[in-house]
């Protein structure tokens, strides 16, 4: 028989995501969860079965990042960092992770493949491969395709190391259209960073997401632009009927959205600040820790830039809100390829945020929890805690319902039965990314 473990003396966190169950004890076996037992029931601890003891905190499912990545600048240039980004996810209570696109995706297939096997330590990996762009593309590492056909010919290849595809700023509509036809004939949702696409455009040929909120919708552009536009943005009528047009059309066809609102606002010394505070540089090699300490000198003491972010933030909330208030799928990510973006703890950052859009602290743990994994067609193996599903927990110490920063006092974390801690993770991290 597989090894038994009963979690007990614990707050449970409900189906709704809006209350705790007291008294209930959850038993794993192996990496599932065998049952979630009442106050009532006795587990004799004689015959083989491993005791925790929550010391009634709080147990909650695992928690999904919807826009992760495996690689990042340590320095200035790009690299994959699976060792230690694995580890980071884990350590904040991230067990699925949903990376639209990645560096090396061959590499992040293995990794994939690796922690399935319960070969590596890490969260389950939503796989976005190669990034789908027009040539020439904004982004020099990409492998961007020059036609319609070349889409074609080049689809199984990448279908291989993909569950999901993501189409970038390059892409017209047409290619993007085919791109979904080709995605959606595999059972698989295509997602999109847009730019020379607009966004009612993608949706009509079938697009099932997008990144970034207001700021890659090029209708809100003077023309379609593979940059972001700040400029346009900052004189957008957040009231106006095209922006009403836009999220009739987002809300009718339940397009799934992830505003990762932190990849946006990174001036400022409160960025610097936080990073102090959890001792981010820890993770960095001297030479990329002088580097980025740099750069964060510059941002901070950039006033104009720090005051354009907060106008266009500040729409970005509103923009969020209108689509929460109207029933949007609105979802948690981070986009961490910025190298002092902490994969794992900017989680936390990032739920304040909708918090700050409206969102009530359990639509946001809803979002991290049941609606991503029902988005991602894995609802059926994670994002509740119910008999079936695999053992994907965490343990705070504090009520997340009161306050959504509570997410960052983390006991334990459980993936697919495994428990790991926190400290001893990021440590591990330490030594892998320096």
């Amino acid at each position: 028989m597989e090894k038994q473990v009963l979690i007990k003396n614990i707050k449970l966190l409900n189906s709704a995501c809006d209350g705790w169950i007291i008294g209930n004890s959850v038993l794993l076996e192996g990496k599932r969860i065998k049952e979630v037992l009442p106050e009532a029931a006795t587990i004799d601890s004689a015959h083989g079965v491993e005791l925790v003891d929550g010391q009634g905190e709080y147990l909650l499912p695992g928690l999904i990042e919807m826009h992760g990545h495996f690689y990042g600048r340590a320095s200035t240039a790009m690299r994959s960092q699976h060792l230690g980004y694995c580890p980071l996810y884990l350590s904040s209570g991230i067990t699925t992770v949903r990376t639209p696109g990645e560096f090396e995706p061959d590499i992040t297939y293995g990794y994939k493949q690796s922690i399935e096997h319960g070969q590596t330590i890490g969260p389950r990996i939503i796989t976005g491969g190669w990034y789908f762009d027009k040539a020439p593309s904004i982004v020099g590492w990409f492998r961007p395709v020059n036609s319609i056909e070349e889409i074609e010919a080049c689809f199984d290849e990448r279908d291989k190391v993909s569950d999901q595809f993501k189409v970038y700023s390059s892409m017209p509509k047409e290619w993007v259209r085919k791109v979904c036809e080709l995605g959606h004939a595999k059972g698989k949702k295509v997602y999109g960073h847009l730019g020379m696409c607009s966004a009612r455009d993608a949706i009509e040929v079938g697009l099932d997401g997008l990144e970034h909120g207001y700021f890659t919708v090029s209708e809100f552009y003077k023309e379609p632009s593979p940059h972001v536009e700040s400029s346009a943005l900052e004189e957008l009528d957040m009231n106006s009927d095209l922006v009403k047009n836009v999220q009739d059309q987002i809300v009718t066809h339940q397009i799934a959205i992830t505003p990762t609102l932190l990849t946006f606002m990174l001036n400022g010394s409160w960025f610097t600040d936080w990073l102090d505070h959890i001792d981010a540089w820890r993770y960095l090699s001297p030479a990329a820790k002088e580097k980025q300490k740099e750069n964060r000198k510059k941002w901070d003491e950039d006033p104009k830039s720090f005051d354009q972010q907060e106008r266009l933030i500040e729409k970005q909330r509103v923009y969020v809100n209108a689509l929460y208030k109207r029933g949007a799928k609105i979802f948690c990510g981070t986009d961490p390829s910025y190298p002092m973006m902490i994969p794992g703890q900017a989680l936390v950052l990032e739920a304040a945020n909708l918090v700050d859009c409206g969102m009530s602290n359990a639509a946001v743990l809803r979002a991290l929890t049941i609606a991503a994994a029902t988005e991602l067609g894995i609802a059926d193996v994670t994002g509740s805690i119910s008999a079936g599903k695999e053992a994907d927990l965490l343990l705070v110490n504090t009520d997340p319902l009161q306050d959504i920063h509570n997410l960052d006092q983390i006991s334990l974390v459980w993936k697919a039965g495994h428990m790991h801690k926190p400290d001893a993770l990021r440590e591990l991290a330490v030594e892998s990314l320096r």
